[in-house]
């Protein structure tokens, strides 16, 4: 189970480090293609 929770982990910082380079890049437009994505 620490492997998998581990596992999660790293996935939700990967998409958090992604939706936070998309609102860098693109501000309002990131941030609904960031919206969208989920």
């Amino acid at each position: 189970r620490d492997a998998i929770r581990s596992a999660t982990v790293v996935e939700a910082l990967r998409l958090l480090a992604d939706r936070i380079h998309a609102v860098d890049r693109g501000g309002a437009a990131g941030r609904e293609a960031g919206a969208g994505r989920r």
